[in-house]
């Protein structure tokens, strides 16, 4: 959790939010910045005073949740959405008012991935960054490991979901030694 003299900002998990904490944060601030459309949205939306200002962040799995229905619509000052794609899908299943809405997306140093030309087995090296949510299908590209071992899978991720991608590649590439030597 990160405090400023007039800003609240809370995680967006509600198994992390601490409401006795969360009462005397709200007690300080002046605007209300929620990251994820979640159960901090929920919980401020109906504890938040007139004067202050309610902001939040909508990303995709926001939509098949529950917690922006259960929102205090009227005490939610804007939204922004991380794309225009998102904002569209938000719309279509809340229809928040959309001049209280906007698209900021998220920040990415385009100059770091310029693309390259690849030599030797850098061809063969794939990358996915974040697995969370599952619908990024972390198990997917593992599969692809299984059926061609020329490929690498570099993954950005949490730690500990960095390393159960290792375990599971790690064990992917047992099998594959295995069955070439059966071969």
């Amino acid at each position: 959790m990160l405090r400023y003299p007039s800003l609240a900002l809370r995680p967006g998990f509600p198994a992390q939010t601490d409401e006795a904490k969360s009462r005397a944060l709200l007690e300080q601030a002046d605007v209300i910045f929620c990251e994820w459309c979640l159960g901090n949205l929920k919980w401020y939306s109906h504890n938040k005073q007139p004067h202050q200002r309610l902001v939040a962040r909508f990303h995709l799995q926001e939509r098949e949740l529950p917690y922006v229905a259960e929102s205090n619509w009227d005490n939610i000052d804007h939204i922004s959405y991380v794309s225009e794609f998102i904002r569209r899908e938000g719309q279509k299943a809340f229809g928040f008012p959309f001049e209280k809405t906007s698209v900021i997306p998220n920040l990415l140093d385009e100059s770091k991935f310029t693309p390259k030309k690849k030599t030797g087995d850098a061809r063969y090296t794939l990358g996915i960054i974040g697995v969370a949510p599952a619908r990024k299908r972390l198990d997917r590209a593992l599969d692809l490991l299984e059926e061609d071992d020329h490929y690498c899978l570099r993954v950005n991720a949490g730690l500990r979901l960095a390393a159960q991608a290792r375990g599971r590649a790690g064990l992917l590439s047992q099998r594959l030694r295995a069955h070439q030597q059966q071969s």
